[in-house]
């Protein structure tokens, strides 16, 4: 189910006004274990066949997971062609259990030290 291995990013890592997303036939799961202003606090980044130029900053930390289509179609139940390119969010999309995977990877103890761990 995943495309490869998940990562965390933190501030440190942070890139500045915008950010290059390739071109993928995996989809993207981001829980922020900080929020920021821009995106939701969990979301999905379906496939696209270019790459994108995303506005604003990315969270301060957050975990990153690739799936496979297939993978994510088993994991999230919603068609792929619905998510193409675009930033979904988790909760929408997966409803309660969405925003429980958020909130239980946020209030992980020591998790700022783990994601720092996965660069």
């Amino acid at each position: 189910m995943v495309a490869r291995d998940y990562a965390g990013f933190t501030d440190a890592t942070e890139p500045s006004g915008g950010f290059v997303l390739p071109a993928t036939t995996s989809v993207l799961v981001i829980v922020k274990v900080h929020d920021s202003a821009l995106r939701p606090p969990q979301f999905v980044n379906g496939l696209h066949g270019s790459f994108s130029v995303v506005d604003g900053t990315c969270a301060p930390a957050y975990l990153e997971a690739w799936l496979s289509p297939l993978g994510a179609y088993a994991l999230l139940g919603t068609p792929l062609d619905e998510l193409g390119g675009t930033f979904v969010d988790l909760g929408e999309l997966a409803g309660r259990d969405g925003r429980r995977l958020g909130n239980a990877v946020r209030e992980l103890p020591d998790l700022d030290r783990a994601v720092r761990r996965a660069r």
